[in-house]
């Protein structure tokens, strides 16, 4: 069977974090990989990068089915570029996939999309692709049935009623196949680093926060991969910058020592940044300075609040000494700390204030601050959901940027007046285009100008269409 995996371009109304930085399609390599393990072929059009529309790519080859990856975000889109799919085909098996699907499939049932994955779509693929390649799908009640079989016959397919397959601790799958996206490759980056691959080691995270999405993937359940997998697989990556996607890297003190020593003994030398916790860097500022010695580059903290009241309502396990605490070491030892912070609804005009205030007691503030969204499936979500002012059904704007709850104590138009305030008085300010420019060069910082302007001008229609 020859398969198309498309990444989906979002939608204009989602905020462009595309404008400044492209990961790799990770997921998708994946995919491709165990594809053409079971013998099949597959290929992979990135549309955030593509000039041409999907049809043209359809008529390339002669595809027996096209899959899509999706976030919340993509729905809309993907039940879009299904129908014009079989527009432009109809006897193509259209699926969607990703980690939206794996916790609300529903989101996506619609004419026009055949197969909804939602069990891990690496261990689904074998009798997928099997039961596709015997299925009759030629006349319409034939397909029908066929495809009503399939849905029926293979766990990780959704269908409505049935029950989501528990998420198995390991991950015997192949490398992701790197070579698919290799016209692309040039142009992926992870914040100010150019030419970054993706890679992922650990699977979840042991954590119960109530407004994060990944445990709700994982089903609360974290493993890891073997680390000497890991390093065989780092050593086949061309790039000299590497993204750590997992969703807490920075967990387990020994394994981060032992991928500190594997490094070293292999002669690995790339930049990389990685997501963790702040309490583990507050309590291992040792291992923090290894890993800065091995190559780390930066942090991606999940900060949240410097607010002991609004970290204990999220359930974080943490305190702001420790936040503070994790900041001061990450800067003390010439990395960078992207701090990723949450603007509650009950938020008055001084705790923006109050933010701005401590955020410039840091040497060089790197936030992403973003209004509380509480993701469908979180258990945010339910504490919520009867304060939701965007319908589930606008899922292009359910982008960890626009309002989903209305804010308490000011319009929505001053809301996101005071998240641009403190971006321009932190991150977006001048010393941190003077830092950009210098440290990184001129095409780095042109990239990360480009999204400054991007997405200042999607939060300025932000502000108007609010107030009218």
């Amino acid at each position: 069977m020859n398969i198309l995996l498309i990444r989906p371009k979002p939608h204009r109304e989602s905020i462009n974090l595309h404008s400044m930085m492209v990961c790799e399609p990770l997921e998708l390599e994946y995919v491709a990989a165990q594809v053409e393990a079971l013998g099949h072929h597959a290929d992979i059009i990135d549309l955030i990068l593509e000039k041409k529309e999907m049809e043209y790519f359809l008529g390339q080859k002669k595809y027996d089915a096209v899959g899509f990856t999706a976030y919340l975000t993509h729905v809309g889109i993907v039940k879009q570029l299904s129908a014009r799919a079989h527009a432009f085909n109809p006897q193509l098996v259209t699926m969607a996939g990703g980690v939206h699907a794996e916790v609300n499939p529903e989101d996506f049932a619609d004419d026009d999309i055949d197969i909804i994955i939602q069990g891990n779509g690496l261990a689904s693929m074998e009798p997928l692709l099997a039961r596709l390649q015997q299925a009759n799908l030629g006349g319409l009640n034939q397909r029908a049935q066929a495809l009503e079989a399939i849905r029926s016959g293979i766990p990780g397919i959704w269908q409505r009623g049935k029950a989501r397959p528990p998420v198995a601790p390991e991950f015997p799958f192949p490398f992701p196949d790197r070579g698919k996206t290799r016209k692309y490759r040039k142009k992926y980056s992870y914040s100010y680093l150019s030419f970054c691959a993706s890679i992922k080691t650990s699977f979840g995270c042991p954590y119960d926060c109530n407004f994060c999405f990944c445990t709700c993937i994982t089903q609360k359940k974290y493993f890891e991969r073997d680390l000497r997998e890991v390093i065989a697989e780092i050593k086949t990556i061309e790039e000299p910058n590497l993204y750590i996607v997992d969703d807490n890297f920075l967990l387990r003190r020994e394994r981060v020592l032992e991928f500190v020593r594997l490094m070293r003994q292999e002669g690995i030398k790339k930049n990389f940044i990685a997501f963790g916790r702040a309490d583990f860097v507050a309590e291992n500022p040792e291992v923090m300075q290894e890993l800065r010695d091995t190559g780390m580059h930066a942090v991606f903290v999940g900060i949240e609040s410097f607010s002991d009241k609004d970290l204990n309502n999220m359930a974080k396990q943490s305190s702001a000494d420790v936040n503070v605490r994790a900041i001061e070491i990450i800067e003390s030892l010439g990395m960078n700390c992207y701090a990723g912070l949450i603007a509650m609804p009950d938020w008055e005009s001084k705790d923006f204030d109050n933010l701005i205030k401590f955020l410039k007691r840091f040497k060089r503030p790197l936030i992403n601050l973003q209004p509380l969204t509480p993701l469908p499936g979180t258990a945010s979500y339910e504490q919520y959901r009867d304060q939701l002012a965007v319908p589930r059904q606008r899922h292009e704007i359910w982008d960890i940027a626009h309002l989903i709850i209305k804010p308490r104590h000011m319009t929505a138009a001053d809301f996101y007046k005071n998240i641009l305030r403190v971006y321009y008085r932190t991150s977006a300010g001048l010393g941190t285009h003077l830092y950009i420019l210098r440290k990184y060069g001129l095409k780095a910082y042109l990239r990360t100008l480009r999204g400054v302007i991007t997405i200042t001008g999607q939060y300025l229609n932000m502000i108007r269409s609010s107030a009218s």
